[in-house]
């Protein structure tokens, strides 16, 4: 092999991507998706696609409402879909694992207005960066404020729970398929040890090597609803929201079906022409 070929400057090499749309900008306010002229597969529709970061839309942009945009397009309809992801409350401590306290928490989470929280101990819990859940959040802190108790909280990244914690809100992402994300979630949670006892701990692993045992995705999702519901039964676990997702289209825009992460099929999307201003 020449030597030319076995060290390269960096500045050489070019993000192009892998599928039907290569990555023509990328910083920390915009992603340009420029369709990729030499992909093998179906090419992409559309000759470009802006994703733009809005800073300032992060303190009330919620995660179950996405939009795309067009220039000078006002008209527009909306796709929704239902169950891409979960809100959960996991109760962490032992002696909050009971079903007075866990429907108490399920109560403040579901009312408009906060009421009383009353708990025998200062609790420590974390809650995920988003908007559902910091909302969630703030009713926990005015229901322990409300009965008297003393609460504080923590804010993580997804995927990322802390240490701890009296209790965990969080979230769980049906991606692609939902029997494999829910499997991820009691697969990879790392705390299960200091959740469960040793009883506990023994059937979950034992209902986790069941489900990786089955046969279709059908008997996998039965298996882990099942799951759910004995997590729920123990107080151990809730499930307190159902995500689902709406995007907010212009109207010339076609062929969005909404996926299982919440978007679509950028490659399939079409821009229908504008009427003709005059006459025939």
């Amino acid at each position: 092999m020449p030597k030319s070929m076995v060290h390269r400057a960096e500045s050489v090499y070019k993000l192009i991507g892998s599928g039907a749309f290569s990555v023509t900008v990328n910083s920390e306010k915009l992603l340009r998706l420029t369709r990729h002229s030499q992909y093998s597969g179906s090419n992409a529709l559309v000759e470009h696609i802006e994703l733009w970061i809005h800073e300032e839309w992060a303190k009330d942009k919620k995660c179950a409402e996405n939009f795309f945009f067009l220039n000078d397009e006002e008209e527009t309809y909306k796709v929704a879909t239902a169950d891409i992801g979960y809100f959960f409350l996991l109760l962490n401590h032992t002696e909050l694992q009971n079903t007075n306290f866990k429907h108490q928490l399920e109560s403040l989470f579901s009312e408009e207005q906060s009421s009383a929280l009353c708990s025998s101990l200062p609790i420590e819990f974390s809650y995920e960066n988003n908007n559902e859940n910091r909302t969630f959040a703030k009713k926990l802190k005015e229901g322990l404020t409300l009965g008297g108790s003393q609460g504080h909280g923590t804010q993580v990244i997804y995927g990322h729970p802390k240490t701890n914690q009296a209790l965990s809100i969080g979230g769980i992402r049906l991606e692609g398929d939902r029997a494999t994300s829910l499997f991820a979630f009691f697969k990879l949670y790392p705390y299960w040890h200091s959740n469960l006892n040793w009883k506990q701990q023994d059937k979950l692993s034992k209902a986790l090597s069941t489900v990786r045992h089955a046969h279709n995705s059908t008997e996998r999702e039965r298996l882990l609803d099942e799951l759910l519901v004995w997590l729920y039964q123990d107080n151990v676990l809730a499930i307190i929201k159902s995500e689902d997702l709406t995007l907010t289209i212009p109207s010339r825009i076609r062929g969005v079906e909404i996926n299982s992460i919440g978007w679509c099929n950028f490659s399939r999307l079409w821009i229908q022409q504008k009427p003709s201003s005059t006459g025939a």
